[in-house]
């Protein structure tokens, strides 16, 4: 399979790129800057700067299977959800638009990364949870993400939008359990959401649902 991903500079990115090309597939990494380290034969990247540019975005996707994003709204300490916010407020919406516009006429598999609590999610989300990212920063990103699953829900894709809950900066791949609570304590290795999101974009799983995800 061929995969399209983006955001792959980011952990969960990268951890995607290692294990789709343990996986066989080969991978086009859409990135900023150059990303440093040793990667697999069936790497290669692809650098962008306008993530809005829709004839670029459509050029890049064109030989693609299948489509990941991994990309968020960024912070300058993500421990900390009061720091700056060093993404435009509106760059999900945009580029999720953009994304769509680009592959709109195809068949290709699409798979969004978002988090628990983002959209109609908020209701199973511990009132601690929801009164700290709704009181910080971290709310200002969740509106973005709304709307760029509210432009996934609105296409005619084929896609998945996966929710996980707390990322956890363990590297090993865990159990993974579907939930429809997101408690104090749920967390998710990032290796355990780059293979959900691996599993999806191979398959029909969750094809136009909402995934909620944890270990």
């Amino acid at each position: 399979m061929k995969i399209t991903l983006f955001g792959a500079s980011g952990k969960v990115g990268q951890q995607v790129i290692k294990q789709a090309a343990s996986r066989g597939h080969s991978v086009q990494a859409v990135v900023r800057k150059p990303m440093k380290g040793t990667f697999d034969n069936g790497v290669s990247f692809q650098r962008l700067n306008n993530f809005e540019d829709v004839d670029k975005l459509q050029k890049i996707c064109e030989n693609s299977d299948a489509v990941i994003s991994c990309i968020g709204p960024q912070r300058s300490n993500p421990s900390n959800p009061w720091s700056e916010i060093l993404t435009p407020n509106d760059f999900m919406d945009k580029f999720s638009n953009a994304l769509i516009q680009s592959i709109i006429t195809t068949d290709k598999r699409l798979v969004f990364l978002s988090a628990a609590g983002v959209g109609d999610s908020l209701e199973i989300m511990n009132p601690i949870l929801k009164f700290v990212f709704f009181n910080s920063n971290v709310g200002i990103s969740y509106k973005d993400l709304g709307k760029m699953e509210s432009n996934v829900k609105n296409s005619d894709l084929n896609w998945t939008i996966v929710r996980p809950t707390t990322l956890s900066s363990l590297e090993m791949i865990k159990p993974i359990k579907h939930t429809d609570h997101y408690g104090l304590f749920n967390n998710i290795t990032r290796a355990s959401v780059a293979q959900f999101l691996l599993d999806c974009a191979e398959s029909s799983n969750f094809l136009r649902e909402c995934p909620i995800i944890k270990n």
